[in-house]
């Protein structure tokens, strides 16, 4: 993706690179529990879970 949209190959470390120039610019966040949960239940497994039990 990153190349995508610089019209070039990236670097093999052009992450850690790019965090440093921008780390005043970037934000970290991590999901509450609530928000966790419904993350993982958000997904095509449980999806086709759910319905093979309602069939069942």
């Amino acid at each position: 993706m990153a190349s995508g949209l610089c019209g070039k190959l990236a670097g093999k470390d052009w992450v850690p690179r790019f965090v440093s120039r921008h780390r005043d610019q970037l934000q970290t966040g991590f999901l509450s529990g609530f928000d966790l949960s419904r993350k993982k239940a958000d997904n095509a497994f449980e999806y086709r879970r759910f319905f093979e039990m309602v069939r069942a």
